[in-house]
């Protein structure tokens, strides 16, 4: 389980430091996302936080999460 320590923050809301495991996988696919957006391992996983809140979100509203793959192909993204 991660462990936090709340610490205050210039901006109106206090941050949380959180400390986390991740596999030498999962550790490598956040270097190459934070590397190819330019941006910060925090960052990307706000971003992904984020996306996964809104995709819970749906559905849990009944919504079926679909991709266009570009060339007329829609397919179903499954969430469990």
């Amino acid at each position: 389980m991660p462990t936090t320590r709340t610490t205050r923050s210039q901006s109106r809301r206090a941050a949380v430091k959180t400390t986390l495991n991740l596999s030498a996988d999962a550790a490598d696919t956040l270097r190459t996302l934070a590397a190819d957006r330019n941006t910060t391992f925090a960052e990307v996983i706000r971003r992904a936080l984020r996306v996964e809140q809104y995709l819970h979100e749906a559905q849990k509203e009944g919504h079926r999460i679909l991709i266009d793959d570009g060339e007329n192909q829609i397919k179903e993204l499954v969430i469990f």
